[in-house]
């Protein structure tokens, strides 16, 4: 069994194409293990942070239960969108971070820490935001001292509130970022440097009327990434399909962006370490962001937010798929629409192929050379998809497509007909593009196998 930590989108408003750029290359992986067997990849949304109660505000939303309700409702056409790109864990086992399963979990996680001595109540030196009359924790300021969901300048000040001990355990945090497998590479050391740089412990508890609730603590909710820390407990209790508990298997993958991961990867490190003295992850793979054609980061303010339904009904998901597909792992990159072009030229040239496969009726054989040429290529391809890089398979898998099997094997059957042996590989081929291109190994499959009408 292959498990995936999956990042649970922010129920914030609407997807952008960067959710989409990331949540297909995550989707590559997941397809290459689902092929080899059982794999835990959860369909899940965060919906207990600043930000849903920031977007129910401005519906005019306010009452925490009603909050919450929205919150699923704005879930469901996420879910509508992954399923439209064709993404497998849109049909899968879910989890929310504002359910009852989770506000227990959290508890459990407290007394947890405060029996280990890992967490404690007391007056700290903090960070304060003034806008939003809270202590903050220091992975949420910026280099310029300013509180990133605000933008307003952080204040020190002493503040009464709970903690996790962070200050007198970097060791054992550092020696863990360590053992895990960062691609790429450039983002352990970046992680190390800023635990280099830690100064305060970690502040767990908000003065908020919404959010997972404290328990003991009139008005005090849960830090978000308190709650964020335990997607490991999370999806594995989702496909257990029972309570989540603190203790789960180590994952071998964890998929998310590289802005956070001085909260959302750091924190859930820690709180693996201090529950369950682990690893929360194998390897983890860091991406990029989708930005416009201009080289900018996709947002609502800047004007440049189209909604990735645009793309789909005009280049369709193999044709946006393949565009977030030639991208490497932890690479910003432009939404190229020419990138896409190039995607739906692929599958048209696939389709082209496979009926004119299906229309020879002769063969004189099967043509060694060519099978024992495809078992290098497939091997190349194992060995890219092993490595977490889909950006190489799938230039590999083209380019042989292309130049190889259709410019050169193709065409040479024209004057030896060699049916079996292009059927038998294309079908191979059908495994690898369906990883990137889903549903495309059915067409293939019918193509070549029906019986062709005169």
């Amino acid at each position: 069994m292959y498990l995936i930590d999956v990042p649970p989108p922010t129920i914030s408003g609407l997807l952008h194409m960067g959710h989409v750029f990331s949540y297909a290359q995550m989707d590559f992986l997941a397809r290459f293990q689902m092929a080899r067997g059982e794999v835990v990849y959860p369909f899940c949304f965060d919906n207990n942070g600043v930000p849903t109660a920031r977007l129910a505000a401005q519906e005019g939303i306010e009452d925490p239960q009603e909050i919450e309700k929205m919150s699923h409702v704005y879930a469901e056409r996420y879910r509508e969108l992954f399923s439209d790109m064709q993404f497998a864990f849109a049909s899968n086992p879910s989890y929310c971070s504002l359910s009852d399963e989770t506000r227990q979990l959290a508890n459990d996680s407290l007394r947890n820490l405060l029996n280990k001595g890992y967490a404690y109540k007391g007056t700290e030196r903090t960070l304060w935001c003034p806008e939003h009359n809270i202590a903050v924790s220091q992975s949420e300021v910026t280099k310029d001292g300013r509180y990133e969901r605000s933008g307003a300048l952080v204040e020190e000040r002493e503040s009464e509130g709970l903690f996790i001990n962070m200050k007198d355990h970097l060791d054992i945090i550092r020696d863990a970022i360590n053992q895990i497998n960062w691609h790429p590479n450039m983002f352990k050391q970046r992680l190390l440097r800023w635990v280099d740089d830690i100064q305060y412990d970690w502040s767990i508890a908000r003065d908020r009327n919404f959010g997972v609730p404290i328990e003991g603590e009139t008005g005090l909710v849960f830090d978000t990434w308190f709650i964020s820390s335990m997607t490991p407990q999370l999806a594995w209790a989702a496909y257990q399909e029972q309570a989540p508990t603190l203790e789960c298997p180590i994952f071998d993958l964890r998929f998310q962006g590289h802005d956070i991961i001085r909260t959302w990867a750091l924190f859930t490190i820690v709180k693996s370490l201090y529950h369950n003295d682990q690893i929360p992850w194998a390897d983890i793979v860091v991406t990029g962001h989708a930005l416009d054609p201009k080289g900018r980061k996709i947002s609502k303010s800047a004007g440049n937010f189209v909604p990735p339904s645009e793309f789909i009904d005009k280049y369709g998901p193999h044709g946006v798929r393949y565009w977030a597909a030639l991208n490497r792992p932890g690479t910003d990159s432009r939404i190229t629409e020419s990138a896409m072009q190039k995607g739906e030229k692929l599958v048209n040239k696939i389709r082209n192929a496979a009926r004119f496969i299906a229309m020879q009726t002769e063969d004189e054989g099967i043509v060694t050379e060519w099978c024992e040429r495809w078992g290098e290529v497939e091997r190349e391809l194992f060995a890219s998809m092993e490595a977490l890089d889909w950006s190489t398979t799938i230039s590999t898998l083209r380019k042989f497509f292309w130049n190889e099997f259709c410019s050169e094997w193709i065409e040479a059957s024209k004057k030896r007909p060699s049916k079996d042996t292009l059927c038998s590989i294309l079908l191979g081929m059908s495994d690898w593009f369906d990883m990137f291109l889903p549903g495309i190994k059915e067409e293939i499959t019918q193509a070549v196998t029906q019986p062709q009408i005169a």
